[in-house]
């Protein structure tokens, strides 16, 4: 209501009453989403697939009874027809299939594809193969032990896993792991408690790590790494539940999304018919992992997992990916919990039947402004049903009879499907998204504002970016528009990581924009107007100042429409600028800001004031002088003298700043004051060195307070070079007067080489090696002179005795 009465006040009053249409919608890459209002809602175009696919390989993990007893069932369904086939080529088994729009297939397959090996590799993996997008959900049904799982197309899969599971407890087998090859030679390498095992698989072959003794081993935060994409599948092949009757257990079993797919914001819902609060265990993929779990936050290494018990509705977020997995009260089901930002529009999902002791579940999580556009089976959640989970986000549990379920939105939504009972305890996804939405590392809207014309378009850019900046393809930005009645949208980003949402009015009005991805949220703003005038700007005056001084540029603008104004200031140095030098302003998108150079001359400032739709811009110079100046003299960079006399000039400009103080300092030490030359400014100080490098600095202050310094470096060298003759060597027996003499010479400073008087060579390291070739003119012994003096003056020679054969 604010908003609406800030709008209205800034003059957009032909549309501050009145209701327009909701238009809901979605795209994919094109990363657009054109709403005209006034011709009626956008069409819905389906999410980018991920639970969905093309083909699939899966395994199915040993249950509780194994064999015969296991009836093994694959319920498949699709948003179009689509027909395939589903093959076990290791028991030389095949069947098609064909699958309706909106309608569930059930395929049962032998029971002898479920897996029996404890510790070791079957050819028993499972291909569903379809001409067209399908869904897959794997039941494996027991006595007393019924579990299904959300199987992931190949599309899906990755080459890094963390394994997530239950707990091991007394009536518990441990974790059941299996890994399905999807190519030939796939190398996978597993970690578990610090020791690495590897193996190989060809497609269809299918490794399953089994517990067998009660109390097995926890696999939890092992990890499992591949050359080529594989399917992993983790559970345990009986575990119990907390409030289960004592020693009875049942299958858990959930096929794990790679790493990449993992999320950081989730929303959760308890299962209905639990008589104590569910389990959760969230799994972190990388060191340095925060988790929040409603109030309360924990730190997680990698592979490192947190467990925690929840009675009611929760919100489950990390600064890096991790995985959430539930686990019922009283049954042993296990289920995977997607991220808020990989929820789907559409699900078509089942109920297995049971007998009368069990019931069926859906848990749905809706966004509270189009709860009513959900639809279950055709029919609209009842109110009363929802319970509030977190701003604009609303929960319910939803009994259903065994069979086909239909549930649809114009904006994503979460489901969930379960059962509990003495005969059916089974927890499931209904789908998901499996985008890399973990990689989001910002969101930000461009512009945060715009204003258009009235009967033309106005758009605003969501850019989702990774931690280096770059964009994040196909993942779905929320935007909403925070008006009466409230409009939604959701739509994917393209390949450069953008998201882009347009509307055309054919009145004046405005939106409040709001764009969401995971927990992070940008406002915006949009709006439509009759007519358009250009801002008006000025720079203010003229003005001058002192080098290195802050100057105050007092800029103005306004808006004839009224509209909102961003500003933005720039600098132009003038021809007598000299290259390099550097100006800052102290806030360049306000209006009144300070301003700064660190040399003479003339500058222009601009400034520059834009409404939405037009920028405008007005100029001002600055000229910059310097208050004062100083100089060093007689400074050399490198001497012998411990005794040297400082000297130097300061000068003033202006009548009004004369120099009232200067000093020197030598390495930071205590000021030395000295008094300025009432003509010249001329300075002079006597100082007795040490050895080694030292910094001057003169430095004078005006009287206006201003003060400039000049610092010099100069180093007191008593050290000669050492000079080392290194060819030819002492009373070395040559065969010819003409010889190349190499010297190496180290020293502090650049030294001048200079070998029999003719040739020198300046060494400008101070250290390193000079060859000159000498003519020694005669033969029998001779001498090679090399002088060696460095840039103080510091001198050395060597004589170097050598015979010259006749």
């Amino acid at each position: 209501m604010k908003g609406l009465v800030w709008a209205c006040f800034l003059g957009f009053t032909a549309g501050c009453g009145g209701a327009e249409e909701v238009a809901v919608g979605q795209e994919g890459p094109a990363a657009s989403q054109r709403l005209a209002l006034e011709e009626g809602p956008a069409s819905v175009a389906p999410p980018k697939p991920g639970s969905r696919g093309r083909e699939f390989w899966l395994a199915v993990p040993t249950n509780v009874s194994s064999g015969s007893a296991t009836e093994l069932t694959l319920r498949i369904s699709g948003e179009t027809a689509a027909t395939g086939t589903v093959r076990i080529p290791g028991l030389v088994h095949a069947q098609g299939f064909s699958v309706a729009p909106g309608q569930v297939t059930s395929v049962t397959i032998p029971a002898g594809a479920a897996l029996a090996t404890a510790n070791g590799v079957e050819n028993k993996g499972l291909q569903v193969s379809a001409d067209g997008d399908v869904t897959v959900h794997v039941q494996s049904r027991a006595t007393r032990s019924t579990e299904s799982f959300l199987a992931l197309p190949v599309s899906a899969l990755g080459t890094e896993y963390v394994v997530a599971s239950s707990g091991s407890t007394q009536a518990s087998k441990g974790t059941q792991l299996s890994v399905v090859g999807t190519e030939a030679g796939t190398r996978v390498s597993f970690t578990r408690q610090g020791n690495t095992s590897t193996f190989t698989l060809n497609q269809g072959e299918v490794f399953q790590y089994a517990g067998t003794n009660n109390g097995g081993a926890d696999l939890t935060g092992s990890i499992l790494t591949a050359d080529k994409p594989v399917a992993v599948f983790s559970g345990s092949r009986c575990a119990s539940a907390p409030g289960a009757s004592s020693g009875t257990c049942g299958l858990q079993v959930e096929q794990l999304p790679p790493t990449k797919s993992w999320g950081r914001y989730f929303l959760t819902m308890p299962l209905a018919g639990s008589r104590g609060a569910d389990t959760f265990r969230i799994t972190a993929s990388a060191d340095g992992t925060r988790v929040r779990v409603n109030a309360k936050e924990v730190s997680l290494r990698r592979g490192q997992t947190y467990q925690t018990s929840l009675q009611s509705a929760g919100v489950i977020s990390s600064n890096q990916p991790v995985l959430v997995a539930q686990y019922a009260h009283g049954g042993p089901s296990m289920m995977l919990v997607p991220p808020v930002a990989q929820f789907l529009n559409e699900y078509t999902v089942t109920a297995p039947p049971s007998t009368a002791s069990g019931k069926s579940y859906i848990n749905v999580i809706v966004r509270g402004n189009t709860w009513h556009q959900v639809m279950v089976d055709g029919k609209m959640i009842p109110l009363f049903k929802l319970r509030y989970i977190t701003w604009n986000y609303y929960g319910a549990q939803l009994e259903v009879t065994p069979g086909t379920h239909r549930l649809t939105s114009p904006l994503p939504f979460g489901v969930s499907v379960y059962g509990v009972g003495t005969d059916v305890t089974y927890a499931y996804p209904g789908g998901m998204s499996l985008v890399p939405v973990a990689a989001v590392h910002s969101l930000k809207l461009t512009p945060r504002y715009r204003i258009g014309q009235v009967g033309g378009e106005v758009c605003v850019t969501a850019k989702v970016a990774d931690v280096n900046g770059q964009g994040v393809p196909d993942i779905n930005v929320g935007f909403t528009a925070l008006r009466w009645p409230v409009q939604a949208v959701t739509i994917a980003t393209g390949a450069e990581g953008e998201a882009a949402w347009c509307q055309t009015r054919t009145s004046q009005s405005f939106n409040l924009l709001k764009a969401t991805v995971n927990e992070q949220v940008e406002y915006g703003f949009m709006a439509w107007k009759v007519s358009q005038s250009p801002p008006v700007v000025s720079a203010g005056s003229d003005t001058s100042g002192w080098v290195n001084s802050e100057l105050t540029l007092s800029g103005s603008a306004s808006d004839p429409d009224g509209s909102p104004l961003t500003y933005q200031w720039s600098v132009t140095p003038g021809e007598d600028v000299p290259p390099g030098a550097t100006c800052t302003f102290g806030s360049e998108d306000q209006l009144i800001t300070s301003f700064q150079c660190d040399a003479a001359g003339t500058f222009t400032v601009t400034l520059t004031a834009n409404d939405g739709t037009s920028s405008v811009s007005a100029s001002a110079q600055v000229t910059q002088a310097y208050a004062s100046d100083v100089t060093l003299c007689n400074l050399p960079r490198y001497t012998r003298d411990l005794e040297r006399e400082l000297c130097g000039f300061t000068t003033y400009f202006g009548d009004d700043s004369a120099i009232v103080e200067a000093w020197f300092t030598v390495d930071g030490g205590e000021p030395l004051a000295v008094t300025p030359d009432l003509n010249a400014g001329f300075v002079r100080l006597p100082y007795t060195f040490t050895e080694g490098d030292h910094v001057i600095t003169l430095t004078a202050r005006n009287a206006n307070g201003r003060v400039t310094t000049k610092q010099g470096m100069m180093r007191v060298d008593l050290t000669p070079p050492v000079v080392t003759v290194v060819s030819p060597q002492e009373q070395a027996e040559l065969d010819s007067p003409i010889v190349n003499v190499t010297t190496a010479v180290e020293d502090e400073s650049p030294v001048t080489v200079t070998t029999q008087f003719v040739h020198s060579t300046t060494v400008e390291s101070g250290t390193g090696s000079v060859t000159h070739t000498v003519d020694l003119v005669n033969t029998d012994w001779s001498m090679v002179l090399v002088q060696a003096r460095d840039a103080a003056g510091n001198f050395t020679e060597v004589l170097t005795p050598v015979y010259v054969r006749p």
